[in-house]
This record gives C-alpha cells, structure tokens and sequence, in this order.
C-alpha cells in the first residue's frame, strides 16, 4: 500500500516537471489569420411542451380526513362608549337680500335733486315687467354766468320680456325730456343789459322710442331686432330714426357662420339754418349686409368677415356703395396671462340730432347732418394678468375717417338775436377726414374681494386734411377708480378723470383769429355709503371735490365743488 502511494506521488511530480518545462519552451506564440465567412448569428431553439402528465406509482397514498366544527359565537361584555363626531361649522356670509323695487332720492348744493327708480315685477313663470324713472336737474348758480344755467334731466324705461318654448321676445319703450340752457356768453360780453334782458337760452329736449327684438333658439334664423327713435325740441326741430335688423346663423362643419342684414333710415329738418331763415332738411338710407366665418380652435379665436352697405342720401338722391373689412382675432400665448389681440373694422356711420344733443348739450338746432365713413379703424394689443389678482391690457391703433363731425362755436348773429342760441353761446358741426394714431395702457388690481382699483390712460395723435386741427377733441385722456366695501355696513369708492387741453375756433373759420386753448382739467369724485338695515341705505356723493370751474366747452364753466346726499330704499312690491 504505502509503495502504491509512493509511486503515485513520483508520477505526479514528473509530470508537473514537464508541464513547466514546456511552457519554458514556447515563448512566442506565431500569428494566424483567421477568415469569418460570415457573422455569429445566435439562435435559441424552439420549446416543446412536454405532453406527457405525471402519474403516482406509490402503492399507498394519504386520503384527506374530513373534519367536521361548528362556530359557537359569544358575545363580549364592553363598557367602551365611542364619542359621536360633530362636524365643523363653516363661516358663511349672509346672503344679500335683493327686491324687486329700489328708490333713491338725493338732494345737494347749486339746489340738485336726484332721483333713481327701478323694479322688476314677475307677471308668471315666464314673463317679466321692468320699469325704471331716472331724474336729475339742478337749478344753478355757477360763478360768473349771466344767464340762466339750470338744467333737468328725466328718463322713463320700460321692458316686457317673455321666454316662449323655442323662442323668447322682448319689447321696450321710453321717455326722456332734458332741459338746458345756452349760458356760454363770453365774458367779458359785449351786449348791453338791454339785449341780455331779453335772450331766453332755454331748449327742451324730448325724444321717445320703442323696439323690441325676438331671439330663436333652433333654426338657422336667429332672431331680429327693431328701434324706432323720434325726437323733437321747442325749435320745431324733428327726427326720426328706424333701424331693423334680421340675422341668421348656421354651422358648416364645424365652423360657425352669421350673417346680418340692416335698413338703417334717418330723417329730419331743422326751421331754420343757422345765418339764414332757410330750413334744413335730411334723409338717409344705410341699408346692407354683414357678417363673416368665426374659427374657434384651442387657444385661436378667428373672426373673419366684412360689410356691404349702400348708402342713400334722398335729399340729393346720390348714392354710394361701401365694403368694410371685419376682421378679428386672439391668441392665449401663455393661459390667462398673455392674450394676443387685434383687428381690422369699418362701418357706415349714420349720425343724428339725437347723438350730437347727448354729447354737447349746448349745439344750436340748425345742424348739418351726414353720416361718417369710417374706412378702418385697425388696432392690435396685449391684455392678460401680471398675477392673480392684477390685470393688465395695452393697445395701440389707427383709423381713418371721412366726414368726421368736429364742434366749433357759432359766432354771433344779427340776424337771429331772437333765438336764445345766436348770441355766440352756442356750437355747430363741422365735417373733415382724420387720420388717427392711439396708444392706451390698463391696469386693474383686485387687492381683495372688498377692494379693487383701475386705471386707463389713453393718448391720441390727430392728421386732418382741411382743418388746422381736431377742434375739441383731446390728446390725452386719463381715468382712476377704486371701490372699497369696508365691512357689511360701510361702503365708499372715487374717481379722477383727466381730459387734456383742447384747441376751439369759430365757424366760419377766420385765419386772422387766433383760436382758442381750452385747458387741461382734473375732476375728483367719491362716494359713501352707510347701510342702516336691508332696507335702508343712506349715502353721500361728493363731485369736483377740487372746486375747479373748468371748461369742458368754451364759455362754458361747469359746477364747483357739489355735494349731494340721500337715502335708498329697496322693498317688493308682492
């Protein structure tokens, strides 16, 4: 045994022995090329299932014993009461009570009187009555006026409305009568006493409509709406103004399209024209046909249309055709923040007594009438929120007007000194192209629910062709306000408007005259407001809080500091 293992152990170092030799032997390995004929392309061979199932061969298997319980249930004596859980109350605001009827009345200094009416009453489920009376007057008393400066303003609105099964109409009427007076002689006058003694400046405005529109639900006729317009003076001044306009709507595939068609009718006359006894008539047709194909995509809103109208001017039976664009469009660049927006619009403007006694009171009734075409009024801007509760909106424009109505004072006239509006203390219209560039900016902060301020300013640059200059028309205009609700009960709020200087002349225009700059003004307004119960609310109003008699028209000075106070009333009428 131990020879066997001694041989064994002599074989195995002999052969390690030769095994170190020979790798002694062969330091270098000579260099062969090998050539791949083509690449290792590996393969994993198919699967087969084994279709064969096992079987038990042992003789003896385990049988399951079947175990036979039942549940006794017991119950478990507990002395543990769970505490019922109470929600928590939410704070909710009390709901404002709102009627149907509000009255207000208010009276101030420069013996003012203001009055606001309003109540809505349900006739049925379906049918509404509304019916509003607003008056303001004042009996004057500004500084340095010779002539009566008092004023009264009264307005009575009524509105029917019913909602139908597929459709739902509305029909409205109302009164108003404005009574003014001429007060705008210069001063230092050159009248005598005698000839002041017997100028009467009054003018009583009247002025009545009616209209009423229906409203489709389904259908490709959507509706129609009708306003006849009458208005008259004690100057045996008339007018009447008719406008009806039927639309229609309907989709084509998904786009939307609307079509609107216009008759727009004017007439009226004047006794007299302004440096004669001749009268002064007009009548005007606008009739035509607008709309466009509106495209609404995700962050696109796309209007694209335009207008047809002719033109008819009766009086010299001359007529015209006009084609406008109307073209609108937005883009949300970034959500709620940055909205794109721009647009290119024109119309047929169709002007009116009623219009040009609404923005200058003191205009005379010998007023030559024509309708303004606007060409296109172009504009694109900015508008979106800087944060969540300011708001922001910049745009800059530029239009092109022929016919543009421009106010320049009447010179005196010999002629008519029995008319209270000849004594150079009234204004006429004149007509010119302009041309004209605008930039505006708005901001708006919303401090809070109770809280919120705005501002707006807005700067013009005119281009006429025949006139020096845009006759009392603005530079710059400018606005603040700001409404504040400190608590349930008290209220208040202001405003400042901002006009800047503007440039008056006398028609007809005298180069040799120097014309006249109307300065800039400041006017400063606030309100105050108690509630005493749901009911009753009392408030106070204070206006040109700066005392300043500035002048919106030559000659004309406005009311200094005024002060009007009253009480509302809200209560239902059932």
């Amino acid at each position: 045994m131990i020879k066997t293992i001694k041989n064994y152990l002599l074989f195995l170092l002999l052969a390690t022995c030769s095994v170190v030799f020979a790798q002694e032997e062969e330091k270098e390995i000579d260099t062969e090329i090998i050539n791949v004929v083509k690449p290792y392309t590996p393969k994993v061979s198919d699967a087969f299932k084994i279709k064969e199932n096992p079987t038990l061969t042992d003789s003896t298997t385990t049988k399951r014993k079947t175990v036979n319980y039942r549940i006794f249930s017991q119950p478990v004596a507990s002395t543990f009461t769970p505490a019922k859980g109470k929600a928590e109350v939410i704070q909710k605001a009390p709901r404002e009570k709102l009627y149907d009827t509000y009255i207000g009345f208010g009276l101030g200094n420069f013996n003012t009187a203001k009055l606001d009416f309003y109540t809505t009453q349900e006739i049925d489920r379906d049918t509404d009555l509304n019916i509003s009376l607003k008056h303001h007057s004042s009996q004057g008393g500004i500084d340095n006026v010779i002539l009566d400066d008092k004023f009264f303003d009264t307005d009575l609105g009524l509105k029917f409305s019913r909602n139908e099964r597929d459709f739902s109409w509305e029909a409205n009427g109302g009164l108003q009568h404005q009574l003014y007076n001429w007060y705008g002689l210069t001063i230092p006058t050159t009248f005598s006493d005698q000839q002041i003694a017997v100028i009467d400046p009054q003018q009583n405005f009247l002025s009545g409509f009616i209209g009423g529109e229906i409203t489709f639900e389904d259908g490709i006729f959507k509706g129609v709406d009708l306003n006849v317009r009458r208005s008259w003076d004690s100057f045996d001044s008339r007018e009447t103004h008719i406008v009806i306009n039927p639309s229609i709507q309907f989709p084509i595939e998904n786009e939307l399209i609307t079509a609107t068609f216009t008759a727009d009718y004017l007439t009226g006359a004047f006794d007299r024209e302004y440096f004669n006894n001749v009268g002064l008539s007009y009548q005007y047709l606008k009739t035509g046909l607008s709309g466009g194909l509106t495209l609404l995509r995700d962050d696109v809103t796309l209007n694209l249309g335009a207008a047809v109208y002719y033109g008819f001017n009766a009086e010299t039976e001359d007529g015209d055709v006009f084609i406008y664009p109307r073209v609108t469009a937005s883009y949300r660049l970034v959500d709620e923040y940055v909205i794109l927006f721009g647009g290119v619009e024109g119309d047929l403007v169709q002007n009116n007594y009623y219009k040009f006694y609404q923005d200058n009171r003191f205009v005379s009734p010998t007023l030559n009438v024509i309708p303004t075409d606007v060409k296109y009024d172009a504009y694109v801007g900015m508008k979106g929120k800087l944060s969540a509760n300011v708001g922001y909106s910049v745009q800059g424009g530029f239009s092109v007007k022929n016919d543009h109505p421009f106010y320049v004072s009447n010179p005196a006239n010999n002629l008519l000194n029995d008319q209270g509006y000849s004594y150079g203390n009234s204004f006429g219209v004149i007509y010119d192209n302009v041309k004209t560039l605008s930039f505006s900016g708005k901001l708006s902060y919303e401090i809070s629910s109770d809280l919120s301020l705005s501002a707006r300013a807005t700067i013009y640059d005119y281009k006429t062709d025949n006139i020096d200059t845009a006759w009392n028309l603005p530079e710059v205009t400018a606005n603040a306000m700001v409404d504040y609700q400190i608590n349930k009960n008290w209220y208040l709020g202001g405003s400042i408007f901002y006009t800047g200087a503007r440039q008056n002349n006398v028609f007809p225009i005298d180069p040799n005259r120097a014309a006249t700059t109307l300065k800039s003004f400041f006017d400063i307004n606030s309100y105050l407001g108690y509630r005493i119960s749901e009911k009753f609310t009392i408030f106070m109003n204070i206006n040109n809080l700066t005392n300043q008699n500035y002048q919106k028209w030559e000659n004309y000075p406005v009311q200094g500091f005024q002060f009007l106070a009253g009480i509302t009333y809200g209560f239902d009428l059932k």
